[in-house]
């Protein structure tokens, strides 16, 4: 068995409370890959994956070389880990894999997504990149990613999601995804809601992690749609923090952003979108009536979240809906979620189980078409158009 066999056979949760000693074990074992690295830790609903690549891209103009760690992948696993833009082979993967799981042994079961952070953290020490972005999983408190101690730390628009291992309400959430606060880092926060915002500022206010201000402005950006902006100011007010940057770093920068399956239009009648949760839905709801387009044909397709409220959310923006079945083992069946909607609305809904398929049939029906509801979707979708991933446009 292949050291990559062995670590996609991994179980994917222990229990939560050893998550964090274990990895500072493996850590340790590993040379401690993290201690010369200068990290941006984002955690948050919606809107993380925008901000990590908005980092990345700001870092990328220093030259000091930046790593990227994100999740979920796309297209393909080897995008988890970036640098420069780029990322590692696939024999990289299996030499870095075949290392932590050794280094691993005796520790104790750790998570995969455990086991991914430590093999990120060696490929960026030993690429020699100064600046690491590095989203978190899920939540904050417990989560692998808080086993590092970060330059900076920014928190995205909380929602809920993710109810039954962060807790029921926005404010519980919010507490999970402050556990990336360290004692005296300096944090950022996008826009929240007041009882979010009182949560995360009590949380860094009890650690003595400085709040840093962000400021408006109207700079253009490659990236689009409603929260860009503000995902820019935080990213701006988070790398700023750790390198002045000139005006036209910062403008190239935002010139050559890529977030590939958020808010991307594909020729003129496609937009993929993973948004995966009401509160992504509606913002998504928002951008397409700023877009004065004709009502569109949903292509939907979504794993165990609220499926039923990113529907209802979109369903006033369409004349039509498509089921389809992302490729999860977590996915809800296109007939079943057909079934769903059905009980939601008078409009004509279709389930095709194969996304070409479904995408195929959309596209026959001659509107606009909005794909949504899950970036695994998203993910086949790019796939079956043989669209290349690319977080930063490199001059031709």
């Amino acid at each position: 068995m292949t050291a990559l066999e062995r670590l996609f056979a991994t179980a994917p949760l222990i229990e939560r409370e050893e998550v964090l000693p274990r990895m500072r074990r493996l850590l340790e074992a590993l040379g401690s890959p993290d201690a010369g690295l200068r990290i941006v830790h984002v955690a948050g609903t919606n809107a993380k994956g925008t901000t990590c690549a908005l980092c990345n891209a700001l870092l990328m103009q220093t030259g000091r070389g930046a790593g990227l760690f994100t999740s979920p992948y796309l297209q393909h696993f080897t995008e988890r880990i970036l640098i420069n833009g780029k990322p590692l082979s696939e024999d990289a993967w299996e030499g870095l894999a075949r290392r932590v799981l050794d280094a691993a042994d005796g520790i104790g079961p750790l998570p995969q997504f455990g086991l991914y952070c430590a093999m990120a953290l060696l490929a960026f020490a030993e690429a020699d990149v100064e600046f690491v972005v590095w989203e978190t999983g899920l939540g904050g408190l417990y989560d692998p990613t808080s086993a590092v101690m970060p330059a900076v730390c920014a928190i995205t628009p909380i929602a809920l999601d993710h109810q039954a291992q962060l807790g029921d309400n926005v404010a519980l959430i919010a507490q999970q995804k402050a556990g990336i606060l360290k004692p005296g880092v300096p944090c950022c926060f996008a826009p929240q809601s007041p009882e979010v915002q009182t949560a995360l500022e009590d949380a860094a206010r009890t650690i003595a992690a400085p709040i840093l201000a962000t400021c408006a402005h109207n700079l253009p950006c490659h990236l689009q749609g409603p929260g860009v902006a503000d995902s820019v100011a935080v990213a701006l007010a988070c790398v700023q923090h750790l390198i002045d940057l000139s005006p036209a770093q910062v403008a190239n920068a935002l010139t050559r952003v890529r977030w590939p399956g958020r808010l991307e239009w594909v020729g003129d009648d496609l937009l993929l979108d993973g948004a995966h949760n009401p509160a992504a839905a509606e913002m998504l709801a928002c951008y397409l009536q700023s877009q004065n387009l004709p009502p569109v044909t949903l292509l939907l397709g979504a794993l165990d979240h609220d499926a039923e409220g990113v529907a209802r959310a979109l369903i006033p923006t369409c004349a039509g809906i498509i089921t389809t079945t992302p490729p999860s083992p977590r996915a809800l069946p296109a007939a079943d979620y057909a079934a769903r909607i059905r009980g939601l609305t008078d409009l004509p809904v279709e389930s095709v189980s194969d996304p070409a398929a479904a995408l195929l049939r959309a596209r026959a029906l001659g509107r606009p078409i909005v794909a949504t509801g899950s970036l695994f979707l998203v993910g086949a979708l790019r796939n079956a158009l043989e669209l290349p991933f690319e977080v930063y446009h490199f001059d031709d």
